[in-house]
């Protein structure tokens, strides 16, 4: 139950969940729209708030803000799932929005597969939260958080299921009181006014990860007052006026689940630094710098690019790590200093070799740019029969397999491609090639590259 959650934290380190989903505009929170933003910003988990109506069918609201989001006085849990239904949210400019409350079945259904989802607020109903979770086939997807009441305790230390739990914590014993074999507890919530609490030392936060219990924070700004202080003030307010520097301290101290309101990776903390961007000046570079920025055409932007083409790119350089002349960018590599690198495919597979270290592949689901190595007849008024018979000598299938064993290419030939290495042929088949406009590419990417250079570039 607990593998695909474990599995995902060895590979991401700190996973971010998107409080209520990603919401603004019209786009509501504890809705399919908020968690669709969110997981399309980059969130692991979407978090949501449950509620039960008087005839016993569970909705995705956070109760108390009844007046804010539809303007009526009624607590929602008074109401009938009839009444419920009716119900339709206002805006973030207090106009009607055209949505409604979510079931929570319907919710969590248009949810399966896609993430983990952390259920708050549903300690009243637990037995009716955990049958749906159960129904719905979702116990390893579904973490449920409550309190550390003698009620919460008991039940899920007697329930047969072992459902994800996550204690709600403000003492050490308050976590302590849930470390028993009958509980399936794989993660704390710590709640902490300052960074000296005892409950947010680092010696304690390790020992719970020893007791494979994860670290939940929260980046979370709810407000100025003082009962908003969930982490002594590293907050998203601090974080995104100090350049990440509340949400970096929290995954230093220990977090490996950070509840955020602002899941966007180009911004993630976890990422700052983290990974090298080549000169866009070089081809490595060039060609990635292609890859991301004509996914944002806009023939009436600047350069043919939209303005938010032009933030993403931004954001990319001013949270990554540039170039800046001889360095050992693979050294900080595989050190974990930058983990993440741009890298042209025989480059990989041959550094692999050199150092006994193995390159994981990032594989988005657009696909990664391919770019085919060409030989051209540029001057046909001269005697050319030697130099098409060079071009027909390098581009057959001998001299492409002699070469890919020489140098680690793929092959651009496919029967030369079938006696490649084996090593070669494994990363060509599991990347999807991306889909590129080259045409729209060739015309506009010196006037990108310069912009970037000039405007980008620190």
């Amino acid at each position: 139950m607990n593998k695909k959650l474990f599995d995902a934290i060895e590979e991401k380190k700190v996973l971010i969940a998107a409080h209520r989903g990603a919401l603004g505009g019209n786009i509501i929170d504890n809705t399919f729209l908020s968690a669709k933003t969110a997981l399309a910003m980059g969130a692991d988990i979407i978090e949501m708030d449950a509620i039960i109506s008087t005839d016993g069918i569970l909705y995705a609201f956070h109760d108390g803000e009844e007046k804010k989001r539809f303007d009526i006085e009624q607590n929602i849990k008074t109401l009938s799932s009839k009444e419920i239904d009716e119900l339709e949210f206002l805006n973030v400019l207090a106009q009607k929005s055209g949505q409604h409350v979510w079931r929570l079945e319907e919710l969590l259904l248009k949810l399966k597969g896609k993430c983990f989802i952390n259920l708050d607020r549903s300690w009243d109903y637990l037995e009716e939260v955990c049958n749906l979770v159960k129904k719905l086939e979702m116990e390893d997807q579904v973490i449920v958080k409550t309190h550390p009441t003698d009620e919460a305790f008991e039940f899920f230390k007697n329930n047969p299921t072992k459902f994800m739990y996550m204690v709600i914590a403000k003492q050490k014993e308050d976590i302590l009181k849930f470390i028993v074999p009958e509980i399936n507890m794989v993660a704390a919530e710590i709640l902490f006014e300052t960074e000296d609490d005892e409950i947010i030392a680092k010696g304690f936060l390790n020992e719970l990860k020893s007791k494979n219990i994860n670290i939940w924070l929260n980046a979370i700004t709810l407000g100025a007052e003082e009962r908003f202080n969930l982490s002594a003030y590293y907050d998203d307010d601090m974080s995104i006026e100090n350049d990440g520097q509340g949400w970096k301290w929290l995954i230093e101290r220990g977090a490996n689940m950070i509840q955020t309101d602002w899941p966007d990776l180009a911004t993630n903390p976890k990422f700052k630094d983290k990974y090298y961007l080549f000169s866009a000046i070089g081809g490595t570079g060039k060609v990635i710098l292609s890859s991301v920025i004509s996914r944002y055409r806009d023939d009436n932007g600047v350069l043919n690019v939209s303005s938010e083409g032009w933030k993403m790119v931004e954001n990319l350089y001013s949270n990554g790590y540039v170039e800046r002349g001889e360095e050992d960018w693979f050294g900080n590599l595989m050190s974990g200093k930058r983990p993440i690198t741009m890298i042209w495919g025989s480059g990989a597979l041959e550094r692999e070799k050199a150092n006994n270290f193995k390159v994981g592949v990032m594989r988005p689901e657009i696909g990664v740019p391919f770019v085919v190595e060409h030989v051209a007849l540029v001057n046909k008024k001269n005697n050319t029969e030697n130099v098409e018979k060079f071009a027909d000598w390098l581009g057959s299938p001998e001299v492409q397999e002699k070469w890919a064993h020489a140098f680690g290419t793929a092959p651009a030939h496919l029967k030369a491609l079938e006696k490649a290495p084996q090593e070669v042929k494994d990363l060509v088949e599991s990347v999807k090639i991306q889909d590129l406009d080259w045409k729209f590419i060739s015309e506009n990417v010196d006037s990108w590259i310069e912009k970037v250079e000039l405007e980008y570039r620190k």
